[in-house]
């Protein structure tokens, strides 16, 4: 009787074991999917979760991710895991290998940069338009960390009908595509800026300043600081997805 037990006990722990390792295996080796945007220099690869929710179901809020430089479509998952609210959540990788990982941007010029956020922003949008077709009808949430909450800045001056929110975290408006103005009667999306006081990557006074143009450009634009340095804290990823509100 004991060694039938223990026989068990042993079978119960390989079996956990194997799924664990398929579970990782098929997590780090799974072909990315990846969306063909027409007239864009590159495809977009791409994560895609639904969270309490199925494909079939149209009309769930869609909340679009985007990583930090180094990182990958993967990064920013996590701010989900604890969600209970239907939920379609789609996050990209950036087109450019960096330090092991992706980028959205690669060095150069300041006007080679300017060039790239049109190039990557616009692929980013015709991504969003070909995943999500009622977008223009059902804008969607917009969260981005490091240069991918740069980015975020700027998509939501450059294209603000596509998105409800944007919630950049631990980033700043590029200077090299601030505008000079807006555009009067265009509606734009809120802008709930988060951001560690001790951020040695992107200085706090950085995000404060790029929160302060779009003041006064009048967007609905504020700027929420945590103790914490160039991170996503769980006090952060709580207030991300209160601002959601999901």
């Amino acid at each position: 009787m004991f060694f039938e037990h223990v026989r068990r006990e042993i079978l119960l722990r390989i079996f956990l074991s194997a799924l664990v390792l398929c579970i990782f295996f098929y997590s780090v080796f799974r072909t990315p999917q990846v969306v063909e945007v027409p007239e864009a220099p590159y495809q977009l690869a791409y994560e895609e979760l639904y969270v309490n929710a199925t494909p079939s179901e149209q009309d769930v809020p869609t909340v679009v991710l985007l990583h930090g430089a180094g990182g990958d479509a993967k990064d920013l998952l996590f701010l989900f895991e604890e969600v209970r609210t239907p939920l379609r959540v789609i996050s990209f990788t950036g087109p450019f290998s960096y330090a092991g990982g992706h980028a959205w941007l690669e060095q150069g010029s300041s006007e080679e940069v300017r060039q790239q956020y049109l190039v990557v922003g616009s692929s980013i949008v015709g991504a969003i338009q070909s995943l999500v077709p009622s977008v223009q009808k059902q804008p969607v949430a917009l969260v981005g960390f490091s240069q991918g909450a740069s980015l975020g800045y700027y998509l939501s001056l450059a294209y603000p009908e596509f998105f409800s929110i944007s919630i950049p975290v631990a980033g700043s408006l590029d200077a090299r595509v601030t505008p000079l103005s807006v555009s009067p009667g265009t509606s734009y999306p809120a802008v709930r800026a988060l951001h560690g006081e001790h951020d040695a990557i992107i200085a706090i006074d950085e995000a404060e300043y790029s929160v302060k143009i779009l003041h006064d450009f009048g967007l609905n634009a504020t700027l929420k600081t945590f103790t914490t340095g160039h991170t996503i804290t769980p006090l952060m990823r709580e207030e991300i997805v209160t601002l959601l509100g999901v």
